[in-house]
């Protein structure tokens, strides 16, 4: 079984705030990201949108703070 896929340009400019931190949540989630948590959404985030645990292989994993800004 054949997959048949068009990639096409992304326009981030007609993202408004919330739709690009809510697409950089799912590229997170996607990532195999744990322990997420959405800050930005609430107004109150103090300039942290996104915090979660990266990943990683050959190290430890690393609590991450994404602002997440356009």
């Amino acid at each position: 079984m054949t997959i048949a896929r068009t990639v096409r340009p992304i326009h981030f400019e007609d993202f408004s705030g919330s739709e690009f931190e809510r697409l950089v949540f799912a590229y997170h989630l996607c990532d195999g990201w744990t322990d997420l948590a959405w800050f930005g959404q609430t107004g109150s985030d103090q300039g942290r949108d996104i915090v979660g645990t990266r990943p990683f292989d050959e190290h430890p994993d690393e609590r991450t703070v994404d602002p997440s800004s356009q």
